[in-house]
């Protein structure tokens, strides 16, 4: 009779699974928690039109985020107790006796740490479904993708830490080593960018590029987003009906690559050396590997961490970042290396071994080598440019300005943007290092600059810089270059550009609010005085109350109402003594009766309404078109005396009253946020609608509006004839 293989021993299985239920009782416990009482704590569920469609976005969420979670640290408990034998000389020695091969005896262990989980997660999805039913919802295939994507995940996290088990011989490292090469990639790319950001012209710490090597990072990221499905109910409304789970792609190939990894434990398991029980690295050619990951390792969070303690070295120079950046490298390296001698082997004489010594020296000749060519740009991260014809789109965020543009032109502008930068690099690197003293050009400043390419083939490139600009100067031109970018057409089109219909069926009203002389405010605001404007209109104060004041109580009102509200009161020089607000110089703001405030030179806040129809004729047949034309819209990032000259001290802005159908699509039906409404108009705050507000900035070029409101008696003052 012929003798076959058993890959199967009915008692080891039966004995695993008896002998860490308490483990699996946890891990059922914990979804009961989490899933099906959610259903049972929510009864009023039944009550929303769409209960279903609720229902639905959170089973999906439960299983992407809580399948990841739950997943990631279960299969790490699941391997530490299913091969709890292997690390343990006693009990692995006596396993290795029992008349079983070893392939029977690895995978009854394996069954036993995936069986109990995935029965686990078949009853829960049951119990789910039955609590979905008592709220009044029943929805079947959401429950068995919850299955199936919570299953597959685990799948994944468990071939993972099943080929971590094999790898080591202490059931304290394994969780480390899982924990570990789950995250190395994120974490050393995310130290890397942390120490090379100081030395390296352009590094930045945003979109990092290893997230998909971080299998517990990527899958969060990926599972997460899922559309949702709609139709149109009998009032024409639109109504969410359900949710798309679209990542059974990437859930498969991760659920593919965990049994491969089962397969290359199952490989490994079979030529393990029994009396590796123990020690910290169990496969002998992977102990190189392990001294090197930690010399390095250790070197990148040293280095890291006296970076954050050590916050002076934001104010060193470039070469003193590098120098002590490497210092710490060696220093951590030094740590790491020897630190790994001695858990390998169980001694703390280490140092008396001359290869130990000879390898160390190799080790810093690579980290001195890195670090040279990072600073010599050898390996082109400095001076890498995408072509234009490579990006589908870039995000330029300058100064606190955002746009995003795709426009084969726009694109171009910022490339060219990005190239004199890197040309101008040493000018914005010795400018940093000396730093503003006082004795330059007034103007002289810093300002960010961050973009964002991504490109067509799906890739990103992200470069982070510090732009100086000092007027007059010859290589100065990067700052007003990122000037024009964030004012090429496509940048006011986004800028400007709203997500919601500005129509006469939704204009509320409008306003312009504007800087004018104190007089003309209390005349145009019906008062006698700029003295009562700045009490009653702008102050809140009562006649009533007013009347009760001492003359010396009064003047001390009036320059609250000046330092709260006029434009120009941080003028210390005219106003002030000292220099500070506490001792004002009332000699220079009243007149000689001690009364009467000086009210020319001051400038104070008005505000004047619109009807819905203005508001409507002036968006329509001015902002618009003058938007489109380049003359609204515009951003000055360098506030010069051009700025000055052609800005005005004023905005216009558009209230919007919304229904719910009128909101863009991925807007959330929220509270409706109410827009506090003159005495004089019409309509509730708390009446349902929801309210946005378009708003925008006259200038000298914007003629058409200018002179409509002109017409309709608003006055404009540029910021240069306010002084």
């Amino acid at each position: 009779m012929r003798s076959r293989t058993s890959f199967f021993n009915r008692t080891i299985f039966l004995k695993t699974l008896t002998r860490f239920w308490p483990l699996w009782a946890g891990y059922f416990v914990l979804w009961v928690l989490i899933e099906p009482m959610q259903f049972l704590r929510r009864p009023y569920i039944a009550d929303f039109q769409n209960a279903i469609s609720l229902g639905q976005s959170g089973v999906l969420e439960t299983a992407a985020i809580g399948g990841v979670i739950l997943g990631f640290g279960m299969a790490a408990l699941s391997a530490m107790a299913v091969w709890s034998y292997l690390y343990s000389a006693r009990a692995c020695h006596g396993t290795a006796c029992l008349p079983v091969r070893r392939e029977a005896v690895w995978c009854s262990a394996a069954l036993a740490g995936i069986a109990p989980v995935v029965a686990a997660n078949a009853l829960v999805a049951l119990l789910t479904g039955l609590a979905a039913a008592s709220a009044g919802c029943c929805y079947p295939v959401y429950l068995l993708q919850w299955f199936a994507i919570v299953t597959l995940i685990y799948l994944f996290f468990f071939g993972f830490a099943a080929l971590c088990a094999q790898l080591t011989g202490s059931v304290l490292v394994l969780p480390l080593v899982y924990a570990v090469l789950n995250f190395v990639a994120v974490a050393v790319e995310a130290m890397v960018r942390a120490i090379c950001a100081a030395f390296v012209y352009g590094m930045t710490y945003r979109n990092l590029s290893l997230t998909w090597l971080s299998p517990a990072v990527e899958l969060m990221d990926v599972l997460h987003p899922y559309p949702a499905l709609s139709e149109p109910d009998a009032a024409g409304n639109t109504v969410v009906t359900g949710y798309c789970f679209n990542g059974w792609g990437t859930l498969g190939i991760y659920a593919g690559v965990g049994v491969l990894l089962l397969l290359a434990a199952l490989l490994l398991y079979r030529r393990r050396r029994m009396e590796t029980a123990g020690d910290v690295v169990a496969v002998k050619p992977l102990k190189p590997v392990f001294r090197w990951c930690m010399a390095l390792g250790c070197g990148l969070v040293l280095s890291v961490l006296m970076n954050e303690i050590l916050y002076g070295f934001h104010y060193a120079t470039r070469t003193q970042n590098f120098l002590w950046t490497l210092l710490f490298l060696l220093l951590g390296a030094f740590v790491g290396w020897f630190a790994s001698e001695m858990l390998m082997k169980k001694s703390f004489r280490v140092f008396t071994s001359r290869r130990g010594w000879a390898l160390y020296g190799v080790c810093c000749l690579v980290i001195l080598g890195l670090m040279l060519g990072m600073k010599a740009d050898l390996f082109g991260y400095e001076r890498r440019v995408p072509a234009p014809e490579r990006v589908a789109s870039v995000s330029v965020f300058g100064n606190g300005e955002y746009v995003l543009l795709e426009e084969p032109q726009s694109v171009a502008m910022v490339t060219a943007l990005h190239e004199s930068v890197v040309a101008h690099k040493e000018t914005h690197l010795a400018l940093s290092e000396r730093g503003y003293d006082g004795g330059w050009t007034e103007g002289t400043g810093s300002y960010s600059l961050l973009l964002e390419y991504h490109l067509k083939d799906g890739g990103t490139l992200t470069r982070n810089y510090t732009l100086w600009y000092v007027p007059g100067a010859s290589d100065s031109g990067d700052v007003p270059l990122l000037q024009t970018v964030l004012n090429c057409p496509e940048a006011i089109r986004d800028r400007k550009a709203t997500d919601y219909p500005i129509t006469a069926a939704t204009v509320l009203e409008g306003q312009v609010s504007s800087w004018l002389p104190a007089a003309e405010c209390a005349r145009l605001s019906g008062y006698d005085s700029a003295e009562d404007y700045l009490l009653f209109e702008l102050s809140g104060y009562t006649r009533r109350e007013a009347m009760e004041w001492s003359e010396e109580e009064r003047r001390e009102h009036l320059v609250d109402a000046l330092i709260g509200n006029a434009w120009n009161f941080d003028e210390y020089e005219r106003w002030s003594k000292y220099g500070t607000y506490l001792e004002p110089d009332y000699e220079a703001l009243f007149a000689a009766d001690g009364r009467t405030l000086k009210a020319d030179g001051i400038y104070l806040p008005y505000s004047y309404l619109l009807t819905a129809d203005e508001a409507l004729e002036v968006y329509n047949t001015c902002v618009v078109p003058e938007i489109d034309e380049g003359a609204l819209g515009r951003v000055w990032i360098i506030t010069d005396e051009a700025y000055r000259r052609e800005v005005c001290a004023a905005s216009l802005s558009v209230t919007v009253r919304l229904r719910e159908e009128d909101l863009p699509q991925d807007t959330p039906a929220a509270v409706p946020v109410p827009v506090p409404q003159p005495a004089t108009r019409e309509g509730s705050a708390g009446d349902g609608y929801y309210y946005r507000t378009f708003t925008t900035t006259p200038t000298r070029s914007s003629l058409r509006t200018n002179a409509w409101l002109s017409a309709h008696g608003v006055t404009l003052y540029t910021y240069a004839e306010l002084g």
